[in-house]
């Protein structure tokens, strides 16, 4: 998963925000952070399932891009049902479910790299040395 139109755009959102080098890499960061977190909760779910955009996390385009992606993994990987509750189920599927999360996370997280490059590496590069220290 290289480029995603979906994400782009959810990136391009953040783009047109006015911010120093010092808010917008927390504000990247964060997302980033989320990434996970969207995982889980969509797993606990049927494949059709849409994230609720939560308190802290203020980009609808960014959790609805997410969702679009965790549905294509999910498709791609045969995964249309929700998963079972890890807590009760037995050592082997909490093994599975983690591997699957990580997969997804680690392929999630690279797409949003590489479109968050796309976007904004000429404001990174237009930053001077002074700017960023």
């Amino acid at each position: 998963m290289s480029r995603d139109s979906n994400l782009l755009e959810a990136l391009e959102a953040l783009r047109s925000m006015p911010l120093s080098a010092y808010e917008l890499g927390p504000g990247i960061a964060q997302l980033l952070l989320h990434i996970p977190e969207l995982i889980w909760r969509h797993l606990d779910h049927p494949v059709n399932f849409r994230n609720l955009v939560s308190g802290n996390l203020r980009f609808p385009a960014f959790v609805g891009a997410v969702d679009e992606l965790i549905k294509r993994l999910r498709n791609l990987t045969g995964t249309h049902n929700a998963l079972p509750n890890w807590q009760i189920s037995d050592r082997e599927e909490r093994r599975r479910q983690l591997r699957y999360v990580r997969g997804a996370s680690a392929t999630i997280e690279a797409a949003y790299k590489y479109c968050m490059i796309e976007v904004f590496e000429d404001r990174f590069l237009g930053w001077s040395e002074k700017e960023t220290q």
